[in-house]
């Protein structure tokens, strides 16, 4: 049964029922002692903030929802007096047999004593011995005050969040500034090859409009931790259609306007065609992980991708240093104890030239002596 549910008569008395709590017995409870966190909660919950107090146990409590949520785990209690005490909390008590839950005893909020709505002489009624009826009555209604408290200030304080960091409001209003919507349900969330969470990192850069070369360079060489450089305006030859062709004569002449439409041959050239984004120098083992089929080839190709949309197409050139190159010799593949790296033509393969030497650059082979692999951006 949920703390909502409980009548007044199940309820604990109020200051009473709380001082009957046993202190936990865990020795020193000084900071650095190596206490608990709900140790400390437990033997001077006066020392912590309220707001980070219903954010620990939160945390601490199994399995429990943050206390924005349906389910909350603590009970809220007000505190009856005349006094101005100079904490938010007076005391937390643990569970107990007859409550399952915490319990928070506050001092800053409820419907009776020095802070409340009701007149003194109901307060005065309160204090008295065996009235306990009354308060539990009220408590519950107090609980669901300082819980709606807690819930506005936690909406302004995304810091608050008991839940992953990615799960929060923040969070979704975050995800729908560069683009993945602020429901976890879309079809925009958890469709890249990197988790949505790592690109809340990102998230100025993404939202940034409108995207650059300067931007994508950032995000690439931050979240692979190599050296990225992009190359731009690398033209191509584009395919024309055949309706686009130019075609001479009276009826079957068609995109012949001098000047307008007329084109000669089937291909035009595009010198702002696509982007070359250059990785590397890499060693060996960096090198194979990026190449189509590995492990890092998808999330590379996914998260470019989501920075250009598709207006923009883009290769990857992967630059391996020199003195990472493997050797290229014929073995037996039966042989286990070949010290030969198996090899892929045209991905992991090279014939050293003459040249090698004259076509060292920054200590990286490149694509004079064929120490570069291009790799088209949409395989």
């Amino acid at each position: 049964m949920s703390p909502d549910e409980l009548s007044a008569g199940e309820l604990n008395t109020g200051e009473t029922a709380l001082a009957e709590q046993p202190l936990p017995s865990n020795g020193d409870l000084r900071w650095g002692s190596g206490a608990s966190t709900l140790d400390r909660l437990f033997a001077d919950g006066g020392r912590f903030s309220f707001y980070q107090a219903v954010r620990a146990l939160s945390l601490l409590h199994n399995g429990a929802a943050p206390a924005s949520h349906g389910s909350v785990p603590v009970r809220f209690r007000s505190r009856m007096s005349f006094d101005f005490p100079g904490d938010d909390i007076e005391r937390i008590a643990p569970p107990s047999h007859d409550e399952a839950l915490p319990q928070m005893l506050v001092n800053f909020l409820g419907l009776a004593g020095a802070h409340g709505p009701l007149p003194v002489v109901f307060t005065e009624q309160l204090l008295r011995p065996r009235n306990s009826a009354l308060r539990d009555f009220l408590d519950i209604f107090n609980h669901r005050l300082v819980l709606l408290l807690y819930r506005v200030h936690e909406m302004h304080h995304p810091e608050l969040t008991a839940g992953s960091p990615d799960e929060g409001l923040a969070a979704d209003h975050l995800y729908s500034f560069f683009g993945l919507g602020r429901d976890p349900g879309s079809a925009a969330r958890y469709r890249l090859w990197v988790p949505d969470r790592a690109l809340l990192h990102y998230s100025g850069i993404l939202a940034h409009r409108p995207h650059s070369a300067s931007g994508l360079q950032r995000v690439l060489a931050d979240y692979f931790h190599v050296d990225v450089a992009i190359e731009e305006f690398v033209g191509a030859w584009l395919d024309l259609s055949e309706d686009q062709w130019t075609r001479i004569g009276a009826s079957q002449g068609r995109n012949h306007g001098l000047g307008q439409e007329t084109v000669l041959g089937k291909r035009v050239w595009d010198q702002h065609a696509r982007i070359i984004i250059q990785l590397g120098p890499l060693d060996l083992d960096s090198f194979e992980r990026f190449l189509p089929g590995r492990v890092a080839y998808k999330p590379l190709q996914s998260l470019t991708r989501f920075y250009l949309g598709d207006e923009v197409d883009f290769s990857f050139r992967l630059v391996l240093r020199a003195d990472e190159v493997p050797s290229v010799a014929p073995y037996d593949i039966r042989d286990a104890a070949s010290p030969v790296r198996q090899i892929e033509l045209g991905r992991l393969s090279w014939l050293e030239s003459g040249r090698l030497e004259s076509g060292r650059t920054n200590g990286a082979r490149t694509a004079m002596n064929n120490g570069v692999v291009m790799i088209d951006g949409d395989l």
